[in-house]
């Protein structure tokens, strides 16, 4: 999930080279993002999210998997009633909207432009941390 590639870009003084890949880090309940902090410390939910991408074998998550995740730290039973199930998979999805959000704002400007955080690609049913903005068809994810 880390990378330290960066590209150094002639720009004015009042501007700071952007990585290109960003540097995302986990540092106790704060994301550090090619240098910048956000605490999380009052997201605990959004904390285990990331965490989550942090510890998947794989750049990708679907949301069952993301569910999975949370509601064993979380102690939900696994059987439970199908309109629980689907109420919670709608929550985890308001929630990973919120998350978005709370990441554009937190990261604008030490990121590149067009940078999606935890994009969600619909022809695979699955989360991404970010995708970069597309510089072919479909952009690279992480």
């Amino acid at each position: 999930m880390t990378s330290s590639q960066t590209v150094q870009i002639q720009c004015p003084q009042k501007f700071t080279p952007i990585s290109v890949i960003p540097r995302v880090e986990l540092a106790g309940m704060n994301v550090i993002v090619n240098g910048k902090r956000h605490s999380l410390s009052r997201k605990g939910r959004a904390y285990r999210v990331i965490r989550a991408f942090f510890a998947a074998s794989k750049p990708s998550m679907t949301t069952s998997d993301l569910m999975s995740v949370l509601d064993q730290e979380e102690g939900v039973p696994k059987a439970i009633s199908p309109r629980a199930r689907a109420s919670r998979h709608s929550a985890m999805v308001r929630m990973m909207s919120r998350i978005r959000e709370e990441f554009h704002d937190a990261f604008h400007g030490t990121t590149p432009d067009g940078l999606s955080w935890f994009h969600y690609d619909r022809a695979k049913s699955q989360w991404v941390l970010f995708k970069m903005p597309a510089a072919g068809a479909d952009g690279l994810t992480y």
